[in-house]
């Protein structure tokens, strides 16, 4: 930033110049509509009168664009615009909702004041832009995708970074290792959802979620219950835009059965072939039930830690 002082009418004079690094951070909650968003200032470099700092002072004001209101905020602290102090203001806002959804953008705008000079050009500073619903709903199952569900009370507001696309995970370590499998093989088949290729998006409907289970998993299919209990696994999720009867363009259906699989069981006589590939379609497998149930709670779960609403995008990645 440069110092001018003021000489005569109409007429300003260079005095020094200073330099300050800033960075901010933003912190929302999915249980809550509050959200903030930190200013930090550094002075790291000065020259001339500007090298003077002792009285120099750093303030702002913390304002909020869109659909959101101040919520409470402290001053920029210490306050003083010396070398190497760290000034941070901290501001809160509340969401405010049109048709059940708000968008905003914090903001705070600062500068600094020496006292023999003319106060600086304001400087803006933007935050992440910030989304806060009172829509979520886990549609009457709130186990996300498994082929029963229950009731879930309705979810109290909460707020995202739209602009980040969340990414939930499977292990092929742990309990639901199975599921887990079944996913990566159909990634590595082409069907889409790995990060880096082309994700999914949440679908709430909830007749088309049971036209995509149907379609991927027909109910007329024995689920097998020996030697342990079974049920239909499909992907892509019957909760998304991507699943069986709602994709487009529309595919067909694949699947991993053995001899090439030890953890997916199909019944040769319903006719879902193997070894296709392809990004349209979709996968299925009978695995053990309570992997199945395991991964489609984690599903529901991960949707409501992120406020993933329909149309959403969002990523499956598996590891290790």
């Amino acid at each position: 930033m440069l110092l001018f002082v003021q000489t005569g009418p109409g007429q300003t004079a260079h005095i020094g110049t200073a330099k300050a690094l800033e960075y901010g951070y933003g912190h929302t909650l999915d249980i809550s509509d509050r959200f903030n968003y930190q200013i930090n200032i550094v002075k790291y470099w000065s020259e001339r009168l500007a090298s003077i700092d002792v009285l120099a002072q750093v303030t702002g004001l913390s304002t909020c664009a869109g659909e959101c209101k101040p919520d409470g905020s402290t001053p920029i602290r210490p306050g003083g615009f010396r070398n190497q102090v760290l000034n941070i203001g901290e501001s809160y806002y509340r969401a405010l909702y049109v048709g059940g959804i708000g968008h905003a953008t914090p903001q705070w705008e600062w500068q600094v004041i020496y006292p023999f000079a003319r106060p600086s050009k304001p400087v803006p500073s933007e935050g992440p832009a910030t989304r806060c619903d009172v829509v979520f709903d886990t549609d009457g199952n709130d186990l996300g995708d498994p082929e029963g569900g229950i009731r879930r009370q309705p979810i109290i507001p909460g707020c995202v970074y739209p602009a980040i696309t969340p990414v939930i995970e499977y292990s092929k370590s742990d309990i639901r290792a199975d599921v887990a499998r079944h996913i990566e093989a159909a990634q590595d088949s082409g069907l889409p959802g790995e990060p880096g290729g082309k994700p999914l998006t949440r679908l709430q409907d909830r007749a088309k979620k049971r036209q995509n289970g149907d379609t991927a998993c027909p109910p007329r299919w024995a689920r097998p219950t020996t030697p342990t209990v079974k049920s239909c696994d499909e992907y892509p999720f019957r909760s998304s835009h991507q699943g069986a009867s709602t994709q487009q363009p529309q595919g067909t259906g694949r699947t991993f059965a053995p001899p090439n699989t030890s953890w997916c069981e199909m019944d040769p006589a319903w006719g879902v072939p193997t070894g296709v590939t392809g990004p349209s379609g979709w996968s299925s497998c009978m695995l053990e039930a309570t992997q199945n149930t395991g991964a489609g709670r984690d599903l529901g779960s991960f949707y409501a830690r992120n406020r993933v609403l329909d149309g959403d995008d969002f990523f499956v990645r598996i590891v290790p």
